[in-house]
């Protein structure tokens, strides 16, 4: 129990595990996972918890993933311990949703855990990330040019899942193994510096050492933790900012201009990765550049969009609306006549409902909105056509003096382009405009 007491240090100081909660950890085989496997064994005699283990066959690494499965199975009877056994095929899954293998199995690791835990009062899933990790992630993501986040630590808890070797490193994980005489083991891919991590793993981090600074894992791990809580200010300050500025309507997502400007750009790109978030659900393939193509946005006279996958981005007057692409297939309505009775027609997506009514009835009903009135004298008899506007289109805005363009009356009140086409008018016989359907009615 001696070995394992930075381990417990870490637990305790972290509030990672409370009494009878129920713990599942990710048990590979390899020196990592075994030595978070037997600290957490050793931790239920101080503070008593369920743990179960749960092993991943990836199905990649033929009679070596098979020997893994078999030993790890076998610690866990050891230590009369419930295993879970999943086997898949990683690549195979890599294919499927076109993303790289080290993804696939993320998903498919993080997915099993999921299924068991879910259900599980106080669930926790207990992984064997250690400083060495941390320090591998960091570095790799400042070669690739990450963002903030990319930066900064990994959280001891991070909503289900916990984090107790986060404290010590790879050579302390194997010393503590060494001297309980506790075998493991050894992926060989984990020597194939085709792939990145490894290359940073084997290569990298032992040049830096040896070079540049010895410290270099406790190095890294400081500026993460320094950036962590600078962004768990910034992070505030955007989500306040978010509610007021990002607002939902009818299916898509607008920002005002003005609000958006007067922030700094930090927190612009902020502001557009939460809006692309809760358009889209995810930020993955979100990239920089999609980012700042965005932003232009704000900043671009006329009506500018940018489209991505199955979704759209415009500016439109004094806002920056988020959208899905949409493609009518609907046939545009032809001229409907409306006749002086009571009824309903559909037109393009509108639905008007006509009728005449009496004194009383029209004094209940007077103030309601997209609502509009005519003496049935003077369009007795008459033909009322439900229309959308062709080239030249005129009226007489209700209360001005004078008309005006449809077009010219559509560009001031800021009516989005592409919906213009399909506002339905109401048109007399003699092809006076009486009202803009949802908008504006006229003096006639």
């Amino acid at each position: 129990m001696e070995n394992f007491k930075s381990i417990f240090k870490t637990i305790r100081d972290n509030n990672l595990i409370k009494k009878d909660d129920f713990v599942l950890v990710g048990l590979s085989g390899g020196a990592d996972s075994v030595c978070l496997f037997l600290a957490l064994v050793e931790y239920r005699k101080i503070v008593p918890f369920d743990l179960e283990v749960a092993h991943i066959n990836h199905g990649v690494r033929g009679k070596d993933a098979e020997n893994d499965e078999v030993f790890s199975k076998e610690l866990a009877g050891k230590y009369d311990i419930k295993f879970h056994l999943y086997t898949g095929n990683m690549d195979e899954l890599a294919k499927k949703y076109n993303i790289s293998s080290e993804d696939a199995g993320r998903r498919m690791r993080y997915g099993f855990f999921n299924s068991i835990v879910k259900d599980k009062s106080n669930g926790k899933i207990a992984v064997a990330h250690h400083l060495s990790d941390q320090a591998e992630t960091i570095l790799m993501n400042i070669i690739r040019g990450s963002g903030l986040e990319g930066l900064s630590a990994m959280n001891y808890k991070n909503g289900n899942i916990i984090r107790p070797l986060l404290d010590i490193d790879r050579a302390e994980v194997e010393k503590i193994l060494s001297e309980i005489n506790q075998d493991y083991c050894t992926d060989i891919t984990n020597s194939d510096t085709k792939y990145r991590r490894n290359l940073i793993r084997n290569e990298l981090m032992p040049f830096i050492k040896e070079n540049i600074n010895p410290n270099i894992e406790n190095t890294l791990f400081r500026m993460g933790n320094i950036i962590e809580k600078d962004l768990e200010f910034i992070d505030s300050y955007t989500n306040k900012l978010a509610k007021k500025i990002i607002v939902k309507e009818n299916k898509k997502i607008y920002i005002d201009k003005d609000s958006f400007i007067a922030e700094k750009k930090a927190i612009q790109r902020r502001i557009i990765r939460q809006a692309l978030f809760e358009l889209t659900g995810t930020l993955k393939d979100i990239s920089y550049d999609m980012v700042e193509n965005i932003i232009d946005l704000f900043y671009a006279k006329g009506q500018k969009e940018f489209l991505f996958s199955e979704y759209r981005v415009y500016s439109s007057y004094d806002k920056v609306l988020f959208g899905k692409i949409e493609i009518d297939n609907t046939k545009k309505t032809d001229d409907l006549i409306l006749l002086n009775k009571e009824g309903k027609i559909k037109f393009n997506k509108y639905i008007i409902n006509t009728g005449i009514l009496n004194y009383q009835d029209f004094k209940k009903i007077k103030n309601r909105n997209n609502t509009y009135y005519f003496d049935n004298k003077e369009l007795l008899n008459q033909e009322i056509i439900v229309r959308t506007r062709k080239p030249g289109d005129k009226f007489k805005p209700f209360g001005m003096g004078g008309s005006k363009k449809i077009k010219k009356y559509f560009i001031d009140e800021k009516i989005p382009k592409d919906i213009r086409d399909n506002i339905p008018l109401l048109v007399d016989k003699d092809g006076n405009i009486l009202a803009i359907i949802g908008y504006k009615r006229s003096d006639y």
